[in-house]
């Protein structure tokens, strides 16, 4: 059983991979827009001044990295700050969020003038991933989505969860889940979960998994599968699913 900074690694290695490969394209999109802005510019003799001045005046672009973050240097393990950094999104995620998404937006979904984001409980959303018979533990499967879930809050209660995701380079609201109380869920795992899951393969599946030295233990939040305890159960769900899929393929 790897410990928990071990798995923290293991579940974000995919993810640090995907920022960089958005990192490299959005540095082309950039680099071209600036050559064209300047061919722009000498076009109509504005073009007078030196490089420095123009790329001094130039609004610096910032690509906040997505997922759930996790830092390299962790030491002490299983500690509660340690468990919410990779739980909940790092501020700079947040702080995207918050331009991205406006009070129209919201009321595109729902018609509520003192509709929110509770911006405090933004849950980074994993899922298993090449899910094999080979596989031991599920948190070495996991990764992250480029999705997060955030509760829709109205005059202080939680009326349903607002799902966001990346569409052109801009946060956006893709699916609201009426009566989806993630606000009480954070609020009774937060102290221990490790990071919040969503399984396709087995229905509408959410819950919390949490990993210790000790081993995974899962607690479900929509109750399709109320059977699973742990991460090994999860696996074995999986794994049958997978089994079943493909009698059904060949048949």
């Amino acid at each position: 059983m790897k410990d928990y900074e071990e798995m923290a690694k293991s579940v974000l290695s995919r993810r640090d991979n995907y920022v960089m490969e958005r990192k490299k394209r959005m540095r082309k999109v950039v680099s071209i827009g600036s050559c064209f802005c300047l061919m722009l510019l000498v076009g109509v003799g504005i073009w007078h001044t030196q490089n420095s001045t123009l790329m001094n005046a130039l609004p610096q672009t910032r690509i906040a990295d997505e997922g759930g973050g996790i830092p390299s240097n962790l030491t002490t393990q299983n500690s509660n700050s340690e468990r919410a950094v990779l739980l909940l999104a790092q501020q700079d995620v947040i702080t995207e969020l918050q331009k991205d998404i406006s009070e129209r937006d919201l009321q595109g979904w729902v018609e509520d003038s003192a509709l929110s984001i509770n911006f405090e409980y933004v849950l980074p959303v994993y899922a298993p991933d090449h899910v094999s018979a080979d596989s031991t533990n599920l948190s070495d499967t996991l990764v992250f989505i480029n999705q997060y879930k955030a509760p829709a809050i109205s005059n202080g209660v939680c009326i349903g969860t607002f799902t966001l995701v990346q569409h052109e380079n801009k946060w956006a609201i893709l699916m609201f889940e009426v009566g989806f109380d993630l606000e009480a869920a954070i609020m009774q795992y937060k102290d221990n979960a490790t990071c919040f899951l969503s399984i396709a393969e087995l229905g509408t599946e959410y819950g919390f998994l949490t990993v210790s030295n000790t081993g995974e233990t899962y607690a479900s939040i929509t109750h399709n599968c109320q059977e699973a305890k742990t991460g090994a159960d999860l696996l074995a769900l999986l794994k049958s699913k997978a089994s079943s899929n493909s009698i059904g393929d060949v048949g």
